[in-house]
Parts: C-alpha cells; structure tokens; sequence
C-alpha cells in the first residue's frame, strides 16, 4: 500500500470518538466536527473535509485539499498538488491548477478553468468561456456561445436548395467552444498553436463533423466525375 493509503486507513480505524483528527500541526477551521481530519503543520481543515499537507486548507464544508498550500474555497471542492485552488462545486488536479468558478475541472500543471462548467486538460491550458473546453497542453478555450457561424452564399445540405436549408449549419451554438490550440502567440511560442484531429469518422449528421475523405467526395461531384 501507498504512504497515503496506510495513514487514510490508520485514520480511519483509529477510535478517535465524536472528535476532529489533527494531526502535525493542523488546525480546525470554522465549526471543525467529527468528520475533519487534518495533517500538515499550519494547515486548516473545516466540517467534514479532509486536508493533508503543509498549509493546505480545505475550510468549506466536506471538501479536501492535498499537497503543499493546496486550498479549496468553499464547499464540495477537491484540490490535489501543490498549490492547486479549486472553488465551488469543482475540481483542481496538479501543481497550480485552478478551478475558480462552478463546476469547473483543471487537470495538469497551471491548467486554470476560470469559468463556470470550464474544463481544461493538460499542461498550462485555459478555458476563460462558461462550459467550453480546452484540450491539450498550452490550448486555450476563448470563443464564447451564442456567436453564429460561418454562413455559405448557397446550401450544402442534401436538401432543397432554400435559405433555411443555407443556414442549418450556421446556428449558433448555445455554450462555449471545444479548443485544441491556442489562436494567440505563447509564451516560448511564437505563433498561434494548432493541432490536427485524426482518425476521424465519417460524419452522418448535419451537426457531425466532416472527414477529409468526406470533403475529397463532395470535390469529384463538384467536377462531375460522380463515377458514372
């Protein structure tokens, strides 16, 4: 078992009664109970929360932070590594990761999911819209919902070609986007970051999306060689 294991356990079966388990130095926060276990000199620890590290508080209700100076906000958050800070409701995995908003998740080394349903995976990634998605180490979610996207002077649809049909694809999207890049230079990069999506199906659905096998077949149609 891990050093983590064995304390947890430890913690656990040990007969502490109706009292907080402290131990090196933790305090109890706010209305502290039964529920609170603490280890870490200078670290706080609330009702029902657990907190394991060197100055790691956890003072809300029924959350846990662990690593050094880890910190959750308020109730019902996790924060694990080193500096790592999660608000409400979300969740921070990684040295200086940062859930700051309602149900957001920041997984990976100074992710920050600033907004409220934000999810940033990986290394230094941000999400900075309310529900969007960053994928990849330094990939940044920026583009908002509710903007309209590119509209075609004429219809691709299989349909009849009409106005309804021309704008199926355009409607704007109710959340904010799902990024694997960043449309700005940073940091030791130079130039926007961009990544490619592979191994892509086939998309059936007007809201699917669409393969470059897909746009070679709609090409040979345009040109008139459909192999009849």
């Amino acid at each position: 078992l891990s050093l983590l294991s064995l304390v947890l356990l430890g913690i656990f079966f040990s007969p502490v009664g109706s009292a907080a388990w402290l131990v090196d130095g933790s305090e109890k926060g706010s209305d502290a109970d039964a529920g609170t276990i603490g280890i870490g000199i200078n670290s706080r620890v609330g009702p029902g929360s657990i907190v394991i590290g060197q100055y790691a508080k956890a003072e809300g209700r029924t959350s846990i932070a662990i690593g050094y100076q880890a910190e959750t906000t308020s109730y019902k958050a996790v924060a694990v590594g080193a500096t790592a800070q999660a608000f409400d409701y979300s969740a921070a995995y990684g040295y200086g990761a940062q859930a700051k908003a309602i149900g957001a998740v920041a997984v990976g080394e100074s992710a920050i999911a600033n907004q409220a349903g934000g999810v940033a995976l990986g290394n230094q990634s941000s999400v900075n819209v309310s529900n969007g998605v960053a994928l990849g180490s330094f990939s940044s979610a920026d583009t908002k919902g509710g903007i309209e996207g590119t509209k075609q002077p004429f219809s691709v649809t299989e349909g009849a070609k009409t106005v309804e049909n021309g704008f199926k694809s355009t409607e704007s999207p109710d959340i904010g986007a799902v990024s694997v890049g960043r449309s700005l230079a940073w940091k030791n990069f130079n130039k926007p970051i961009k990544r490619q999506i592979t191994n892509v199906a086939a998309g059936t659905q007007d809201t699917d999306a669409v393969n470059v096998a897909q746009l070679k077949s709609l090409t040979m149609q345009i040109g008139g060689d459909n192999g009849s």
